[in-house]
């Protein structure tokens, strides 16, 4: 049977994949959040085991590491599957570690923190700098922003 892979992929089955270059896209968001004057940036993510999340965290360090900027694992946040559970999670994050920016290796985790922020009277982009993966719910809604 025929078997193709999209997004996710598993390395010792051969097969046809489907991917984006997820370190590549990684390194440069990280960047982005650098050059936009970001240098507490923290890594929001679910599983950092998966082979994806390696990847997105590894084109996260290094673009520290280009930018002279020392790792800190304390700014790896690991979240989960729960919408409730991230919250609080990120809530405390916010209060405690205070980020001045975000990186978020998935769209859910993205939406968790605009609610947080809100909550907590926040500002993006002033006082914290977002950007994720795989924004398809927001974007029909950001497009409009960014017209000439």
């Amino acid at each position: 049977m025929p078997v193709v892979f999209f997004d996710r992929v598993y390395e010792d089955i051969e097969a046809a994949k489907v991917t984006t270059n997820d370190y590549d896209a990684s390194f440069a968001a990280t960047e982005h959040l650098i050059k936009t004057g970001c240098k507490k940036i923290a890594y929001l993510v679910v599983n950092k085991s998966i082979s994806i999340g390696k990847v997105r965290m590894q084109g996260y360090m290094d673009a520290l590491a280009k930018h002279k900027i020392v790792f800190d694992d304390t700014l790896v946040i690991d979240c989960s599957n729960d919408e409730k559970e991230n919250y609080k999670i990120l809530k405390k994050a916010l209060q405690v570690i205070k980020p001045d920016g975000i990186f978020s290796s998935v769209e859910r985790l993205a939406f968790a923190t605009y609610y947080v922020c809100n909550d907590l009277g926040i500002s993006i982009p002033n006082d914290l700098k977002v950007i994720s993966f795989s924004s398809l719910r927001v974007a029909p809604l950001l497009s409009p922003l960014f017209q000439p």
